[in-house]
Parts: C-alpha cells; sequence; structure tokens
C-alpha cells in the first residue's frame, strides 16, 4: 500500500511539473530597462559630422539589448531626477525616421501616421501610440512578421528599426536612416 502512495504522489508531482513546463511563458531576451542611449555604426558605415544616431541603451555597459515600455521615463521626470535618456534616443528616432517619412506619403500618413513626439523622455502614450503604428507598418507594410504590434521597444523591434543618423542645416533635418550595424 505504501508503494502505490508512494507512487502516486510521484506520478501527481510529474503531472504538475509537465504542466508547469507547459504553461511556463517564454523568457523576454531583453528584460533590462533602457535608461540611456549611444552612439552606434549604422550599416552604411557612416556618421554624420554633425551628429550620430540615438540608440537606446542600458547606462552601465551600453548593451542595446534593452528595453522600454509604457511608464519609462515618468518616475523619473515627476522626481525631478532627470530625463530617461533611452526615451529622448527612441522619441527621436521615431519622429525623424518614421513620423517625418510618414508624413510624405499620404498611404503611409493614412494608416501608419502620428503626431510628432515631444522628445521629453517619457514614454507615455503618444510613445506607445507612435511605436505601434511603427511595428504595424514593419509588421504589415515591410512584412516583418516576428515584430510583435505591442508598443514596447524590445529585440526584435530594435533589430528592424531605423535609426536616425542626420543634422540640421537652417532648423532643417535631413534624413539619413539606416539599420544598426
Amino acid at each position: 500500500m505504501a508503494m502505490k502512495s508512494w507512487a502516486g504522489a510521484l506520478a501527481a508531482v510529474m503531472c504538475a511539473l509537465g504542466a508547469a513546463l507547459v504553461t511556463a511563458s517564454p523568457a523576454t531576451a531583453s528584460t533590462v530597462h533602457c535608461t540611456g542611449y549611444s552612439t552606434r555604426t549604422l550599416q552604411s558605415g557612416e556618421l554624420s559630422p554633425n551628429s550620430a544616431p540615438y540608440v537606446p541603451t542600458t547606462v552601465t555597459g551600453g548593451s542595446t539589448a534593452c528595453r522600454l515600455d509604457y511608464g519609462d521615463g515618468i518616475t523619473e521626470y515627476v522626481s525631478g531626477s532627470g530625463n530617461n535618456w533611452g526615451v529622448v534616443g527612441l522619441q527621436r528616432n521615431l519622429n525623424r525616421c518614421y513620423q517625418e517619412h510618414f508624413a510624405d506619403f499620404r498611404y503611409l500618413q493614412d494608416k501608419y501616421g502620428f503626431a510628432p513626439l515631444l522628445e521629453d523622455g517619457k514614454f507615455g502614450p503618444n510613445t506607445k501610440n507612435a511605436m505601434m503604428k511603427v511595428q504595424a507598418y514593419l509588421h504589415d507594410y515591410v512584412g516583418v512578421t516576428s515584430v510583435p504590434v505591442n508598443g514596447v521597444y524590445d529585440d526584435p523591434t530594435r533589430v528592424n528599426l531605423l535609426f536616425w543618423n542626420g543634422g540640421t542645416v537652417n532648423g532643417e533635418h535631413w534624413l539619413s536612416c539606416d539599420f544598426l550595424a
């Protein structure tokens, strides 16, 4: 009888472990939030003399394997500890490489367009909406189905996102957008 109880308990534990393995969600590659930005070389190998791309990174180590999500930067802003420069970098890239580009093409503006973002370092509803519009553009129009349309700046989005590398001449931005090298 003791053997049956032990075997039954083992079977129950095995079933529970199996269920846990089946229902466990996959870990996301980037769990560290971006809090800074740094310059990186683009695929073109070019850096303009007046500016460099603003790529969101972790402050320590400067890794690009980081994420930004709704609410990032708001605590820093409210507490007065400063901007989240990772969010500023993302906002700058979304404005220069997508918002300005979409505005030039009516068919893109109608479906994927968004108002220019205030580059304030707060990942609020406007930044999330803009990120979702760009992700929808990448997913639906460009055909990059690995990019989820969730408003989160993460690894799949970063790999497929264009980064601005341009200057300002007489108050006008000249565009040069490219992928990270």
